[in-house]
Order: structure tokens, then sequence, then C-alpha cells
């Protein structure tokens, strides 16, 4: 009990305290109760009628069963535990009043050096999501029910597509199957409730749409729409996504020939061939000056759709649509699917397989050699 730490409401946290070759680390238990109630000898909360000292009592129990497991097989094992060992083992299971949210975010941080900044900002999106369905949820309350429930929010008040449903309980299931092993989540809720993803609508510009846009650096457009122009038309010519566009400087450019660059969502080390149109994007400058002053991706879209319009390309095109662009043109020149597979930084061949089958007039080019 933490007599030094009292609440504006005048109860007492209480507190886990280990200590391992004199370095000490504290684990609040989310327990707070006014200081009569603590039973120091045989550490738990006295009876009474105004606090739930049976569901105190019970976090109190699973603490200490956790710790005797990890010192019996502290005993069993050849090594000495660390302090550093000790909190990986213990706070595997997140020591609070069973909030899905609360382990979910716990989970997000002993994960975050190897999760992207991408997936880290995706994965609390989608707790501000949940949120805005039940801004409470136990592990008791996770079930079939809910699930069924949210999936109604999704789609039918949301508006979510299939697509964008599939991310989100996907995020409950990746959660759901670490706390399953904790032993905080009920068993098999998924079994009865399967996921499905759709391929979605890959939009791309054919290279007639592409040259278009190309001639458009020479117009009269606004200073802000070729400027977004600039870095999309370099994103068609490369397969770089918006993050890596947008942090690219003149030090990736190696000889002027070639861009070496760790990707973003990956972290994989890809070099990728600059066609003469992308060296013309280049600017001058210096080696750790980025090379475009980019928009945020919002705002970026938005100016594509100006200058959609400038071109008279009737297509819902974003920035993302620039990758897609590059895959389908690399295909319809004949480049094969695994170099193309290499230069998205694809780690899997089966990625960049699905631009393949969207390529009837590749399918009609090559069915003519029966000719």
């Amino acid at each position: 009990l933490r007599s030094n730490v009292a609440r504006k409401s005048g109860l007492l946290p209480i507190y886990l305290r280990i200590i391992i070759k004199r370095k000490k680390k504290e684990y609040f238990l989310h327990i707070e109760i006014p200081a009569d109630l603590w039973d120091e000898k045989n550490i738990c909360v006295k009876r009474n009628k105004d606090y739930p000292y049976e569901n105190m009592n019970a976090i109190l129990l699973d603490v200490k069963s956790r710790l005797n497991k990890i010192v019996r097989d502290t005993i069993f094992s050849e090594y000495p535990i660390t302090l550093n060992e000790f909190d990986r083992l213990f706070s595997r299971k997140t020591i609070n009043d069973g909030s899905f949210y609360t382990y979910a975010k716990q989970f997000i941080e002993e994960n975050k050096h190897k999760f992207s900044r991408e997936t880290i900002r995706t994965y609390g999106s989608q707790i501000t999501k949940m949120k805005s369905f039940r801004n409470e949820l136990k592990f008791f309350e996770l079930d079939e029910d809910f699930l069924l429930q949210y999936e109604r929010y999704l789609f039918n008040t949301l508006h979510n597509n299939t697509n964008t449903h599939y991310k989100s309980m996907g995020f409950i299931k990746t959660v759901y199957k670490r706390a399953l092993a904790d032993g905080l989540a009920k068993e098999g809720i998924f079994k009865n409730f399967p996921l499905t993803k759709k391929d979605g609508n890959r939009e791309s510009l054919n290279f007639a749409e592409l040259k278009t846009l190309e001639n458009l650096l020479d117009s009269n457009m606004p200073k802000y729409l070729l400027n977004v122009l600039r870095y999309f038309l370099f994103s068609c010519h490369t397969g770089l996504r918006y993050t890596d566009i947008k942090n690219i400087t003149l030090k990736n450019i190696i000889g002027g020939e070639m861009i070496q660059i760790i990707m973003h969502k990956t972290q994989e080390i890809v070099r990728i061939p600059l066609t003469p149109t992308a060296k013309k994007l280049i600017g001058e400058g210096f080696e750790n000056q980025k090379i475009f002053k980019v928009a945020t991706n919002q705002v970026a879209n938005k100016y594509l759709k100006q200058i959609m319009k400038h071109a008279g390309i009737e297509k819902n095109i974003s920035f993302h649509c620039a990758r897609h662009t590059f895959a389908t043109c690399s295909i319809d020149f004949g480049i094969p699917v695994e170099v193309i597979s290499k230069l998205l930084g694809h780690k899997k061949i089966g990625t960049t397989m699905i631009y393949a089958k969207i390529m009837d007039n590749v399918k009609i080019r090559e069915m003519g050699k029966w000719n």
C-alpha cells in the first residue's frame, strides 16, 4: 500500500514492487482503497460492503499466481532472471481491470520497435473507432455478439466497405490472439466469424494518360498543382509510396542513375533504376535536402482531382494510384513479374501477381502469339 501517493479521493493505491539485485520496479495494480482496508499480513483487501473487495482480491490472487510461476520457472532455469526479463514475462498479461483498450494500447507499446509508424498510427485509429461504438470494452464482453454488433455498426453507420471492415476486424483478431495466449480472452470467438477480403479496384493510368500528365508540366497550371504533379509522376516512374516520396533526399540518388532507399513500410532496402523522365523530375540541392516539397496525403489527393480535370482524365485517382500505375505499365511493357516485385519491394511475389490479374490487355497481347 503506497501511503505516500494519496489520491484526491483519499484512497491509496496498491503496487507490486520487484527488487532484483538492488534494482527496483513497481507496477500499479489498478486498485485503490482506504488505508484501513489493507490487510498487510495476508496481502489482501478486507471485507467491506462499500468496496468490491472480492474483485480486488481476485486481481491480487492472479498477480500472486503469475509471480509464483515466474519464480518456479526461474528456479528450474539455468540462468538467473534479470529485472528486464521479469518485466517482459510479467507484462505479457496486462494488470488492469480487464479492459480491451488498455491491453491493446500496451500491445502496441510493447511492439512499437517491430511496427512501422504507419501501423502504430493505424492501430491507434482502430482503437478510436471502436471507442466511438463502445467507449468501454471488457474482455468478458468480447464475444460473437459484440463482433456482430460492431460489424453492423461498421457497415450501416460508418458505411465502411468490405476491405475497411476487414482491417477493423483484423485488428481485433490480432489483439485477441495475443490476449488468448495470455489467458485473458474467451476461446474461439472467431471460429464462426471468418474474415473476408475482396480484391480492390486498383485504379491506374495507362501509358498514354501518363504522357498526357507529363505534357502538363509545361502548362500554365498553378504552381501548387505543378508541384504535386511533379512528385506524383516521380512515383509513377519509380513505384515509391507516398511516405517514401516524402522522405527521399538527394543522398538516396546513387550516381544520378539509381535510387537506393529503405522502404518505410517494409524496412527493406530497394534499388530502383531511374527512367529518363524520373531523372528530369529531380532538381538540384544539398545532399541531405529532400527532393520534393510534399503536401499531406489528403491535400495531394485533393489537388490530383484538379490535375485530372486539367488532363481530361475521367478516373478517380489518388496518390497511391501512382504505385499501381508503375506496376501495370511495367507489366504492359513486358517486364517480368519477378523484376517488378523486387522494384516494388514486395516480400511475396503473390502480392505483385494481383496486378497481373487485372491486365486484360496483356492477356490479349500474349494470346495473340497463337496467331
